[in-house]
């Protein structure tokens, strides 16, 4: 075999870089390399009062564990049943299962519990389809259930422990199968809380103690133990260096299902730099000249398919003719890239082939004989359904072309050396796949945990390239739709980084990922963290949100949530720096954050891209702000709801804390989101009214009043620091406010980002409040209440804000004047008012 092993400083052809120019919308990004590791995570505290009287089903597994986890669970309260029927229940058993249990509660699924080989690889099947059946029969109530802490399923694995990683055994490796699943039932099913617990050899025997521990701690969705330390997996950039292995004309290199989309494209890329020989596969022969359709122009294609339907015959399947619609496409694909190639010059060759067949696949290996020295399973098929509307047939050929696809290949190649061997895997099996792509994402963590496996066993050097949505190439259904869980990687880049992983003589699993999108949902986003790429960008956005999501008590998707959160005055630096009649408080402009951070998960069905514009009826109670004398933290109840007014997305927040007898109301908003076509519009009609309103203030010099007088509300300046005078391009001076960061305001491992300018908020409700206490007629009871109208927003980056305001109206705006914030209509109101309807509204003179 002509590869060979080089040194750094020996003369090669270089693999450069393409100069790519990326869209201005951020739907393509550069994409960085990131390798994940085991890191050791706290201890989990079992929850007894939450397993008392929950319906839990226990799936598959051996007697001796069920038995276990069955006692473990009885002894908190729970009630235990088990399901392990392996051939087909009709409805009508379904039905009396479900009539049994009730309302069930959650499903621990043991899925494969014997020890994997080559030999015995499809025995996955079986265990699938229980699975199957399951969670068909649920599917429906669970995915109407708004409780986000009572539904859960659980995915126990055996891959030491470690989720693949380390040296310890790597006993069934299809438990990844089960393990992609969990992580994409959230998708589907919002409120289910789902959690993969991988276990070592000498853990299993623990397994009741350990189950009692995590169930109802949600939070980080793969778990593992080994000899009693609890693991997670955390991603860290791995960059490649130079590659270590070479290829020239000697060589073959396979590629699964290479025929086209990425692994076509591979296919030339690595044909024209090194010459090499490429065979790519696909499930149909060549098809021959007298197939009319395949020399059809696109426009004449889409002419035939029209005719075909209206032509329908009477018992036709709409379903079937697409089908057949589709196949024709890929052999229109394949007669076109062959043309090319041969036009070029390639030595690229298609041979058919079908991976899930264990004889075609040991026959194409010994047919390209010694002169193979690498491998791409490529191979791969995804509809995107729903799984209550997905056949088991369906999803079985969905796993079967990945997972069985592998273990042929695997069995046809043991004891022949190779250069690499390369798994095309997904960013939705190690995170969870989109809405229709739960068996994908199944799939494609087996594939992962396979690749483990084989390297383990010394049978393959695999390693596992996990990739985003390929800039509309490759398996996508929905293209628009995939973006919002991840910006899209750039074709030639993709290719450029794949070239490189190959030759760089690497194992193990790897992923490139841009962006992180915001099609999530919040049983999914606290499992990020603390195991989370923190590098990767977007990852901030998902740092913030679990920090000021809390608690989710109750969610329905694209409608409302219902969460709490616990403000610590250990980690929170602000508590101390706004006092209320001496008392510390939670300052105004860190309560409409929660709000702003809550509001984001309920968003307009589709995931439509919104811009907020502004928050309307500001009301908050101050004395209920006050933190009180106790250590205790700040219990802060947050509820959401969101509907249509027009072109408008409405979400009306409430915040609470409890009460002695009911919660106590702490204030109340209204956020009004423009959509992303019309914001641009909206905010310059905005700008103009807004520039109107100034022009028509009067200015005030001398008789402005102190910013430094001391009142019943507080601000010591020592987070929010104080606006101060500065002289201003006219000759006069300006109110310059500082940035206050997030480093400011808590002292914890991960900040969270800012949506609004805090400091400007803070600093216009110190000037509004000392204007209206420095008016005479002001009568002089209690602060108590606070009311503004309006606050609207500009997006902005600037950090340098200057601040003026009169008659009613405060405004903020950067260096040239842009605007960033203003206040329309501030009220205060004392003790003695009663409610939010007394208002008494005060004139400022603050400029």
């Amino acid at each position: 075999m002509s590869l060979i092993h080089i040194q750094p400083n020996h003369s090669m052809n270089p693999i450069d870089p393409p100069v790519i120019s990326y869209p201005e919308d951020g739907s393509i990004l550069p994409v960085k390399r990131y390798e994940w590791r085991p890191i050791e995570l706290a201890s989990a505290e079992p929850q007894p009062a939450a397993l008392v009287g929950k319906k839990i089903l226990l799936i598959g597994g051996a007697s001796e564990d069920i038995t276990r986890v069955a006692n473990s669970l009885h002894a908190y309260g729970a009630y235990v049943y088990h399901y392990d029927l392996i051939e087909d229940m009709d409805d009508a058993q379904l039905q009396e299962l479900k009539k049994e249990i009730g309302r069930l509660d959650g499903m621990i699924d043991f899925n494969m519990e014997e020890a994997f080989s080559l030999s015995d690889g499809h025995q996955w099947e079986s265990a699938f389809a229980r699975t199957f059946r399951v969670i068909r029969a649920f599917y429906q109530e669970w995915a109407e259930e708004t409780d986000a802490r009572r539904l859960f399923y659980i995915a126990v694995t055996q891959m030491g422990g470690k989720m693949g990683y380390g040296e310890s055994s790597l006993k069934q490796p299809l438990g990844g199968i089960w393990a992609g699943l969990a992580k994409s039932l959230p998708r589907e099913i919002p409120n289910c809380n789902a959690k993969v617990i991988d276990v070592g050899p000498l853990d299993k025997t623990e397994l009741g103690r350990l189950l009692v521990h995590e169930l109802y701690n949600w939070g980080v969705f793969e778990v593992g133990y080994q000899e009693g330390v609890r693991y997670g997996l955390y991603a860290e950039h791995a960059p490649l260096h130079s590659p270590v292995l070479s290829l020239d004309e000697h060589d073959t290199v396979l590629i699964s299902g290479g025929s086209r989309g990425i692994g076509f494209a591979l296919a030339q890329q690595l044909a024209r730099h090194h010459g090499c020989r490429v065979v790519v596969t696909g499930r149909d022969a060549l098809p021959s000249d007298d197939e009319q359709y395949v020399a059809f122009t696109e426009d004449q294609f889409k002419r035939f398919q029209y005719d075909r339907l209206r032509s329908i015959a009477q018992g036709e399947s709409v379903a079937v003719l697409r089908k057949q619609f589709e196949r024709m496409d890929r052999q229109r694909q394949l007669v076109r890239h062959m043309e090319q190639v041969k036009s070029e010059g390639l030595r690229i060759d298609y041979v058919p082939c079908d991976f899930t067949d264990a004889y075609q696949v040991a026959g194409l290996v010994e047919e390209l004989g010694p002169g193979l020295c690498g491998v791409i399973h490529n191979a791969g098929i995804e509809e995107t359904v729903r799984f209550n509307q997905k056949r088991l047939q369906d999803c079985m050929a969905t796993i079967r072309i990945k997972v069985n696809g592998f273990i042929h290949l695997a069995g046809a190649l043991q004891g022949k050396k190779l250069a690499f061997f390369c798994s095309v895997g997904s960013l939705s099996g190690r995170w969870g796949g989109m809405v229709g792509q739960i068996d994908y994402s199944a799939a494609n963590e087996a594939l992962t945990r396979l690749g483990f496996w084989a390297s383990a066993a010394s049978i393959l050097p695999v390693q596992t390239i996990c990739w985003p949505t390929w800039d509309r190439l490759g398996l996508i259904t929905n293209y628009r739709a995939a973006l919002k869980y991840a910006s899209a990687i750039n074709v030639e880049e993709g290719i450029y980084h794949w070239h490189k992983n190959l030759l760089s003589g690497t194992i193990g699993e790897c992923i490139y990922m841009g962006k992180v999108g915001k099609a999530l949902v919040p049983m999914q986003v606290n499992g990020f963290l603390p195991c989370s790429i923190i590098e990767a960008p977007g990852i901030e956005r998902i740092h913030s949100q679990v920090f000021f999501l809390g608690e989710v008590m109750h969610f329905r998707l694209f409608h409302s949530i219902h969460s709490i959160s616990r403000i610590d005055r250990r980690t929170a630096a602000f508590v101390d720096d706004v006092r209320l009649d001496g008392e510390p408080m939670i300052p105004v402009s860190v309560l409409l954050e929660y709000g702003i951070s809550l509001a984001e998960w309920v968003v307009p069905e589709g995931w439509l891209d919104m811009q907020l514009a502004s928050l309307n009826q500001v009301r908050f109670n101050l004395q209920a702000l006050c933190f009180g004398k106790e250590e205790e933290p700040f219990v802060l109840e947050k509820k959401a709801t969101g509907q249509w007014n027009g072109d408008q997305w409405i979400v009306n927040v409430t915040l609470d804390k409890p009460g002695p007898d009911a919660p106590i109301r702490l204030g109340s908003f209204q956020l009004a989101y423009a959509k992303m076509e019309h914001a641009a519009q909206a905010q310059q009609a905005e700008q103009l009214r807004t520039d109107e309103i100034l022009s028509s203030i009067p200015r005030r010099g001398s008789d402005a009043p102190s910013l430094s007088s001391a009142t019943s509300w507080t601000w010591s300046g020592h987070v929010f620091s104080h606006a101060r005078p500065v002289p201003a391009s006219d000759g006069g001076t300006r109110l310059e406010v500082p940035d206050c960061p997030s480093s400011r305001l808590w002292t914890v491992p991960h900040l969270p980002g800012l949506q609004l300018p805090v400091n400007v908020l803070e600093n216009m409700l110190r000037a509004a409040w000392l204007s209206w206490q420095s008016n005479p007629t002001a009568a002089r009871e209690q602060l108590s209440q606070l009311s503004i109208s309006c606050i609207r927003l500009w997006p902005t980056s600037d950090s340098r804000h200057y601040m003026s305001g009169g008659d009613q109206y405060w405004y903020a705006a950067n260096e040239v004047g842009q605007g960033i914030v203003c206040m329309e209509h501030i009220t205060f109101l004392g003790s003695d008012s009663g409610s939010y309807e007394e208002e008494r509204t005060f004139v400022s003179s603050v400029r």
